[in-house]
This record gives structure tokens, C-alpha cells and sequence, in this order.
């Protein structure tokens, strides 16, 4: 494995965490599981949670986590690492874009595009990762991914509303200027210029804007909106591969299945491992929601 060689390149405080007898038996126990089946895969997986290990020096959820996980890893193969991540990518991940259909189909490129033909989500995959702690399918919580993404990036995928509806609203000029931009969707139409509810919250603070205002705003917001199929047909067209995906999820237990603390984990570094850029996993314990 690499791990010293990335660890001086990616955290090179961290080779003080070799004085800590815990992280020391989790660095042999990482390669004595490499040693015994010699996957690459594996292997760099491995090494990024080592990698993750190294920036908890005081034992917390996150420290048990990761040790956990790396006792796990070995155990999965991966159309499990794929599932996992894909789950965990849709139900959790959130960054804030611009309103513009290229930023969105940029994440999914970098995150499901790379794993999109590893995702194999047969009945026995599921067994799998329910037996290693991975997570459980449960029937709570149960959405389609377009759902998912429309409650992150609503203002992506409005049909737009005309000139009177807003007009009816009688916006001052300064904030119609900062609330209104043409419908991305229809350029004859327009929409409001939010990427979600926490960013048009977050723009009427800024500004002022009174509770009156706040309410029809929010009205406009919420309607005008394109229906869960053609959600789904306009992400497709900018990113193809997502058509399986949506037909996986939908017609398996990925639409079901709920993560755990150390699934959460795996599925992180394995994104992580093939390129897509992520927060270090102290984030995954955050009590915040979205």
C-alpha cells in the first residue's frame, strides 16, 4: 500500500499517530487484510481511511467509525462499495451550485457517473451489507432520487411563471432585481433566484425583506414546478447514465436502504477514491439535515 507515501502528501502531521498503540493495530490489521487477497481496490480504500484515521488523535464517534470501517472493507466487493456509495451520495451529499443545469450534471459525473456500472443492487448485495453493519432496508424515509435533488436544487427545475404573477407580488425594484432572474428551464418565463428553501431564507435576512413579502414569495417559489418525471427526464438528458440509475434505485432496495455510521464511512472513502471531492468525514456526524 501507499499509505506512507499519501499520508506525507495529504496530512504529514499525521505520522505522529503511529505513538498511538490504537492506530498502530489499525495500520496492521489494514495490512494484513491487503496481504491476504491483494485487491488494488481494496487496497487504495484502505488506504483512505488510514488516511481519515490519522486526523482524530482523541477518541470520538468518528475514530470508532473509521476503526470499524476498516475492519469492514475487506469483507465487501465492489458492487457492495458502489451501492453503498450511491445510496449515501444521494440521500446525503449537498453542495451549493449556481443555477445552472452544468453544475449539476457536473457532481453526477463525478460522483455516480464513476460508479454507475459497479451499481448491482441484487437481493444477495443487500443481505451482504445488512450482515457486515453496513445498513439496513427499511420502509421509513422513502424517496425517489429525483425527489432528493429537487429538495437541494429546487430553483434547477421550475417551468416558470409570467410577468403578472410577479407583478401582483409589487416588489420593490431593488429586491425584484435580486429575487427574479429568467426561468432556466423556459427563457420566456421567469423564476426565482434560489438554489433551495435555506438560500431564498438566507437571501430574504440579507435583505430585510418583511414577513408579507416573505409569504408570496415563498408561494411563487413552491409552484410553477416541474413534475417528478420530468425531473427525471431533464437530468437524464444531461447526464444519460442517470437513466439506469433512476431504474436501479427505483426497482431495488437502494430506494429503501438506510446507511450506517460505518457505511456512511466506506461509502465516503470510496467516492473519495474514485476522485470526487468530499468533506473529511467529521461532517458525515453533523446533526444538521437537509
Amino acid at each position: 500500500m501507499s499509505f506512507i507515501i499519501k499520508l506525507t502528501e495529504e496530512n504529514p502531521s499525521g505520522i505522529q499517530q503511529f505513538e498511538n498503540p490504537d492506530f498502530r493495530d489499525a495500520v496492521s490489521g489494514a495490512q494484513k487484510d491487503y496481504a491476504k487477497n491483494a485487491d488494488k481496490d481494496i487496497g487504495d480504500l484502505l488506504v483512505n481511511l488510514l488516511i481519515e484515521r490519522t486526523k482524530k488523535e482523541n477518541r470520538d464517534l468518528a475514530q470508532i467509525v473509521l476503526n470499524e470501517s476498516l475492519r469492514i472493507v475487506p469483507k465487501l466487493i465492489n458492487e457492495h462499495l458502489a451501492v453503498l456509495s450511491a445510496v449515501f451520495f444521494v440521500q446525503n451529499y449537498y453542495k451549493e451550485i449556481r443555477l445552472d443545469h452544468k453544475e449539476l450534471q457536473h457532481l453526477l459525473d463525478e460522483s455516480l457517473g464513476k460508479i454507475s456500472n459497479e451499481i448491482i443492487p441484487g437481493y444477495s448485495c443487500f443481505r451482504h451489507l445488512e450482515f457486515t453493519g453496513c445498513g439496513s432496508s427499511g420502509k421509513t424515509g422513502v424517496r425517489g432520487i429525483e425527489q432528493y435533488i429537487t429538495l437541494r436544487y429546487k430553483g434547477l427545475f421550475f417551468t416558470g411563471f409570467n410577468e403578472a404573477q410577479i407583478d401582483k407580488i409589487e416588489l420593490p425594484n431593488k429586491l425584484r432585481k435580486r429575487l427574479v432572474t429568467p426561468c432556466i428551464n423556459d427563457t420566456t418565463k421567469l423564476q426565482i433566484n434560489a438554489l433551495n428553501d435555506k438560500d431564498l431564507i438566507k437571501i430574504l435576512e440579507e435583505n430585510s425583506v418583511d414577513e408579507n413579502y416573505r409569504t408570496k414569495i415563498f408561494t411563487l417559489f413552491n409552484e410553477n414546478r416541474m413534475n417528478h418525471k420530468d425531473v427525471k427526464i431533464c437530468i437524464s438528458k444531461f447526464s444519460p447514465f442517470m437513466e439506469s440509475i433512476f431504474y436501479k434505485w427505483n426497482n431495488s432496495e437502494m430506494r429503501t436502504f438506510l446507511p450506517t455510521s460505518v457505511g456512511m464511512s466506506i461509502a465516503h472513502a470510496n467516492l473519495k477514491r474514485k476522485g470526487f471531492k468530499l468533506p473529511d468525514i467529521p461532517v458525515l456526524f453533523s446533526e444538521e439535515k437537509r
